[in-house]
């Protein structure tokens, strides 16, 4: 790259000969300056203007990809209140039988109605025990307090256990808990 003192000092031996001359090699000095100027600067700004559309394009990525996760997520979430909606409906369902099964005036036997309760306590108590991380023991102890805090019947943490493990008759047990 040429600079000033570049053109100044080949222009020193013929200063002395004329000022018109002078001058018209300083006009032409300043032009070539320019000109190089103008070309490293148009180089560099190309450069910085390159490297925005790169981070554009980066961004534009890192946007769409944020964009897909919380898709994603929103479509989990849905999802599981689906579940949880169809789950809940389902044991509705479930109940009402019951319940119709034992207000209907149709024949229907204790023990059909004691195996249905079953069922359900099994169902609810096997999903206890894996959201909460707990052992079948752990559970009965818990359910069978409950039966007494509510008031409802006294019965042991055993005579749980052998519900679920269907170790006795399911009406028996029911009845000691009043149901």
């Amino acid at each position: 790259m040429y600079t000033v003192k570049h053109f100044e000092e080949r222009i020193k031996p013929l200063r002395g000969f004329h000022p018109k001359f002078s001058d018209l090699c300083n006009t032409e000095i300043n032009k070539k300056l320019s000109a190089e100027i103008n070309n490293y600067y148009t180089v560099e700004i190309a450069s910085i203007n390159a490297r925005i559309e790169i981070f554009i394009m980066e961004a534009q990525s890192i946007l769409y990809r944020i964009n897909n996760i919380e898709q994603t997520v929103n479509d989990l979430y849905e999802e599981a209140r689906l579940v949880n909606h169809s789950r809940l409906l389902k044991e509705q369902n479930e109940m009402e039988t019951i319940n119709s099964a034992v207000n209907s005036s149709a024949n229907v036997s204790f023990e059909t109605i004691s195996c249905s309760i079953w069922t359900r306590f099994k169902h609810i108590t096997d999903r206890i025990m894996t959201k909460k991380k707990l052992t079948l023991d752990e559970v009965c102890n818990r359910i069978a307090i409950e039966i007494s805090d509510y008031g409802i019947g006294k019965i042991c943490a055993q005579t749980v256990k052998n519900f679920y493990h269907k170790n006795n008759s399911h009406s028996k047990t029911l009845d000691k808990i009043s149901v």
